[in-house]
Formats: structure tokens, sequence, C-alpha cells
């Protein structure tokens, strides 16, 4: 019998806090879920509240994976390990976050500086 449901009840959810002491910009993020041996499982959109909270809902299989979170200019965080089953809601702290790269190549390095230096001192609008 064919069924239309026009939704989908995730039933692996993840809880997670993102240290966002002196952050000021956008509040959004994604969250990468990858298999043990590095394989992209699934990608997922997250939005923080004022605190660094978040709540994602994988669609993904049970089983142990690592979580990736790309968050604005900051290196990728990374979880190791993290266990996702059926019908649980997973905690997932994000608390070392590296902001600087500014160029997008996952290090912190005097090309990101040298984009700094570069816009030193601008305001909006000019």
């Amino acid at each position: 019998m064919e069924d239309d449901l026009a939704f989908v009840l995730y039933s692996r959810g993840i809880f997670g806090q993102v240290n966002l002491a002196g952050y000021q910009g956008a509040k959004y993020a994604t969250l990468e879920v990858r298999t043990r041996d590095g394989n992209l499982a699934d990608v997922v959109p997250v939005q923080m509240d004022e605190d660094g909270n978040f709540e994602a809902d994988p669609d993904v299989e049970d089983g142990d994976y690592d979580l990736v979170l790309f968050f604005s200019s900051a290196l990728p965080a990374v979880q190791k390990n993290v266990m996702l089953k059926d019908g649980s809601v997973t905690p997932a702290s994000f608390f070392d976050i590296f902001f600087g790269d500014l160029d997008g190549d996952n290090e912190v390095t005097l090309f990101d500086f040298g984009i700094l230096v570069r816009n030193f001192g601008r305001i909006g609008g000019e």
C-alpha cells in the first residue's frame, strides 16, 4: 500500500552547545555527520540560540559517528565516536571554537592575517 506522508519522524536527535563567548555574528552553522571511516552520512543546518544551544535531527542509521561543526570563520569543531541510536537524544558540546580561518582553508595562517590587515578599520558601507 502506497502512502503519501509529507513528513518524516526523526528518531535520533542531537542536542548541542557551542561556546559563543564574545561572538556577535549570525548564529547559523552546518553539522556534518560522518561515518567512522570518514564518509559523509548526513548534513544538517543548525541555528543556535543566544546561549549557543542547538538541536539537530540527522537522518542516519544507528551507529557511531563523528560530528563536524562548520561555523562562521572558525576552524571545524569535531566530536569523535558519538553514538546515535533510535529513540535517543545525544548531547554534543563544542566548547573549543577557534576563530580566524577567514579564507576557509581549515587553517589559521598568514593568509588569514593578510585578509585581516587589508580590511582592518573598515566600516560597513565603505
